[in-house]
């Protein structure tokens, strides 16, 4: 340790210019303490303040109170810039005393007049201080972060994908990820791409349920659900579909070739159950039918 600042901190409970020798200071308030008739009526508690608040000498609360106003309460989340000025006298002697070089909540520089001795007045300049913000966290994907966990969980060894495919929650986000995260998507479905194997046991696919933007999927105890984005639509809630069109998806999920694909789209009864559809619930038939068709030719890979 080469950093001389912490073994000549002097011993308060408040800070006093002997704080600064190392430098400014900026400290954003939190409180605002006033006990009128006493030495020192004003203590301004700050973060980070160890205890030790900033009680400010008559000179300098004055110019609190020119540039922010009387209320002390207004002054709460805003911040000062604190220096140690040499030259300030107690009983003639010069000791060093707090000073304010810099206020948030003002536009331009300030200049008042100040008592500097027994009367004489000398100007004395505040500058404006850019407003703190409280930093900023990021922003988690929480999709992402439940796909994450149902892809750890379809991957486990001795995971029972068939099972885990049929529960209705992963059945529900298995048609969410396919309609608005495609990159995500492939990372589920690619865990259900048939083996090249023949004679390997192959994991059965489900239907995939077709719902509105914002799916309401009910978490089962044990399944790790994809949860909804944060800027899907308000207010959507899943989408009755009919067991023709259901079932219909379903064979569509478990064709293991792009020839029984075909067949499967071109069947008369399927093509009238298709056309029997509303709008969306074709569009979802749609989407399973084009994501089925890259699975099978290996573009979700």
């Amino acid at each position: 340790m080469n950093d001389m600042s912490a073994v000549i901190v002097p011993k308060s409970d408040q800070i006093n210019a002997d704080d600064l020798i190392s430098g400014p200071r900026t400290i954003r308030i939190t409180e605002v303490d006033i006990r009128p008739g006493t030495e020192q009526p004003v203590s301004i508690y700050f973060e980070n303040d160890e205890g030790k608040p900033w009680r400010p000498c008559k000179s300098m609360s004055r110019v609190l109170v020119s540039a922010w106003g009387p209320d002390a309460k207004a002054y709460v989340g805003r911040s000062v810039t604190l220096y140690r000025d040499p030259k300030v006298k107690w009983g003639g002697m010069e000791v060093g005393g707090i000073r304010v070089s810099h206020l948030s909540h003002i536009e331009r520089d300030m200049v008042m007049a100040l008592t500097a001795t027994k009367g004489k007045r000398a100007p004395y300049t505040v500058k404006p201080l850019a407003a703190q913000e409280p930093p900023q966290t990021a922003k988690v994907d929480r999709v992402a972060e439940g796909v994450k966990a149902l892809v750890a969980r379809l991957s486990a060894p001795r995971a029972d994908r068939t099972a885990i495919a049929a529960e209705g929650g992963v059945v529900q986000q298995r048609a969410w990820l396919a309609a608005n995260r495609p990159d995500l998507s492939a990372q589920v479905e690619a865990l259900f791409k048939p083996a090249d194997n023949p004679f390997d046991e192959q994991p059965a696919t489900t239907p995939a349920a077709v719902q509105s933007p914002e799916p309401a999927v009910k978490e089962d105890a044990g399944q790790s659900a994809a949860p909804i984005p944060d800027d899907a639509e308000p207010g959507a809630a899943s989408v009755e579909i009919p067991e023709a069109a259901l079932a219909l998806i379903g064979e569509i999920n478990g064709c293991d070739t792009e020839e029984l694909l075909f067949e499967v789209e071109n069947a008369k009864a399927n093509a009238d159950v298709y056309k029997a559809q509303p709008a969306h619930i074709r569009a979802m038939i749609d989407a399973a039918t084009d994501q089925r068709r890259k699975l099978l030719r290996g573009e979700m890979l």
